[in-house]
């Protein structure tokens, strides 16, 4: 996943992704440079493009039922 998709992403879940969402982001995105669990639910994620662009998101995490 591409870091315009994962921005796509998150905006669409309004930063409260189901954990489904979440765990297909960490597999498919290969540009991720860092992850880190702020707290017992919201998380850091930063991407660095080819074109050495650096994005950065904090989400929460939901479990869900999938």
């Amino acid at each position: 996943m591409y870091s315009w998709e994962i921005d796509n992403t998150i905006k669409k879940y309004n930063h409260n992704l189901p954990s489904s969402v979440y765990v297909d982001i960490i597999n498919t995105s290969p540009q991720i440079i860092y992850i880190k669990r702020i707290n017992d639910k919201e998380f850091k994620l930063v991407t660095k493009d080819s074109d050495d662009s650096v994005r950065e998101w904090v989400f929460s995490v939901f479990r869900d039922t999938k």
